[in-house]
């Protein structure tokens, strides 16, 4: 029988794998889900250890082609979080009637691995949701598809696709994976805590939190809150310097254990595709704008590289020096500080209220600076951006 340390990624594979059902997902003090194996039904079979992949081997040191690529779709662009590189996989995948799997609310508080089977229901799985969403049993599923001979494609963070193909036991050739370029995650508990404070302040009830829409302020790091008050639907502008989960969430202080120590902020990645933004767009000559979004995207496998041929985006490849130097989590772990523990802390014994109060204290002058760089208009930011690259 296997034993959970803080390394465990809660990928879900452990649970889905044993076939007594004895395992299940419960939360720490910090609000983060491990498994607890039910020992009067374990028969030690020693599933669980064979399929935690965290004990295999997942390193793909092929070589890669990396791209920058934006989609053809002004109104698919607008509506993904960088430059629309996931929908562009999606749509190519329900052309050939296979199915998507990805992250998708099922209540506003909680992200989970959905199937979708239309196009029509890609708005469930856009956005940037921010907190680690449950499998549930997202692997039985792609397995029983995978044998019914449907194309799947499977997106989700490193550990998450690893912990699939760890289920799976083997490869598919009509499978297609990819894994985010993935910073880390924080508990949903934490999560829900601020989403009650969120809706006691503003007197509302949460319908989604998007933390990087573009109807808010184009490509960046800000977001909406869509809500229900008093009967009428509203949407909420959300920044980072205003709210204590996102500000916590991009400084890295409120990850799992395991995301400080992950082995998959490399190069050498797990997926068929790996998705992220391309920041540090503006230092390259592209050929096509990036005002509204550019993904980075490296093709890992042969399956990728031929699909990404049939996809509707305009590409150009660029150099992998360059992309990695742009997105930390390509070379490192996430790293944190001794405010971590004190977050936690704060997370077990105060409201979110009282959390919100000391975040404002806290940060008060970096928050200021943030508002003040948020006023720059945008045109000024991109010019002041490309000088910078250029100088580079």
């Amino acid at each position: 029988m296997i034993t959970w340390d803080k390394n465990c990624t809660a990928c879900g594979a452990c649970v889905q794998k044993c076939p007594k059902a004895c395992i299940t997902m419960q939360e720490d003090e910090n609000g983060f889900l491990f498994p607890k194996v039910d020992k009067e039904k374990c028969v030690g079979c020693g599933l669980c250890e064979k399929v935690c992949h965290l004990n295999i081997n997942t390193s793909n040191d092929k070589t890669k082609i990396v791209v920058a690529c934006v989609h053809r779709s002004g109104e698919v662009l607008k509506q993904s979080t960088s430059g629309g590189a996931f929908s562009a996989i999606a749509e190519r995948i329900f052309a050939c009637e296979g199915v998507v799997y990805g992250c998708g609310y099922v209540t506003p508080t909680q992200p989970q691995h959905i199937r979708i089977e239309r196009q029509g229901d890609m708005k469930k799985l856009r956005g940037s949701k921010y907190v680690q969403s449950t499998i549930e049993n997202a692997y039985r599923q792609v397995f029983d598809d995978l044998r019914a001979d449907k194309l799947v494609f499977f997106t989700g963070t490193p550990c998450q696709v690893a912990g699939l193909k760890a289920f799976l036991g083997k490869p598919y050739d009509n499978l297609i994976t990819a894994d985010i370029i993935c910073h880390g995650v924080p508990s949903v508990a934490y999560f829900k805590k601020f989403v009650d404070w969120y809706e006691e302040k503003h007197q509302c009830k949460v319908i989604d939190f998007d933390f990087r829409s573009k109807e808010n302020a184009g490509w960046s790091l800000a977001g909406i809150c869509k809500a229900e008050k008093r009967g009428k639907n509203h949407i909420n502008k959300v920044y980072y310097f205003d709210e204590y989960y996102y500000f916590y969430f991009l400084k890295g202080e409120i990850y799992r254990d395991c995301c400080y120590e992950c082995k998959y902020t490399n190069v050498s990645r797990l997926g068929d595709f790996t998705l992220g933004d391309f920041w540090g767009a503006e230092g390259q000559k592209l050929g096509f704008s990036t005002d509204n979004g550019c993904s980075l995207v490296l093709l890992n496998t042969q399956k990728a590289q031929e699909l990404f041929k049939k996809m509707n985006v305009d590409s150009t490849e660029i150099n992998l020096d360059y992309a990695v130097a742009n997105n930390a989590q390509l070379r490192t772990p996430s790293k944190h500080t001794e405010l971590r523990e004190v977050l936690l802390r704060e997370y077990r014994e105060c409201s979110g209220a009282e959390i919100q109060k000391r975040f404002t204290k806290r940060f008060r002058a970096v928050r200021m600076k943030a508002r003040i760089k948020y006023a720059i208009p945008q045109p000024v930011k991109k010019f002041l951006l490309r000088i910078r690259y250029f100088v580079k």
